[in-house]
């Protein structure tokens, strides 16, 4: 995987992108490439934000049959793994 990732990420024509200026930063550092462009997570808080959060929590629940104390963890690592 490191092979591929090199040869990809060094090759100029191919068009990069970073979730942060770090992130292009390590790019620069690591590949070369100067020409990253840094596309931020954008978060709609009027969607997701603690009151509609709270809203949502006891009809997800429900749907879900889980008792208002249980606890849901997600590990976006394994998703699709």
């Amino acid at each position: 995987m490191m092979a591929l990732e090199c040869r990809i990420y060094r090759d100029g024509q191919v068009a990069l992108s970073a979730v942060s200026a770090l992130v292009a930063k390590q790019l620069e550092s690591f590949f070369g490439r100067t020409d990253v462009l840094v596309v931020r997570h954008a978060v709609d808080t009027r969607c997701f934000n603690r009151q509609a959060r709270l809203a949502r929590r006891e009809e997800a629940r429900a749907a879900l049959a889980s008792h208002q104390a249980n606890l849901f963890f997600v590990d976006l690592e394994t998703i699709g793994k």
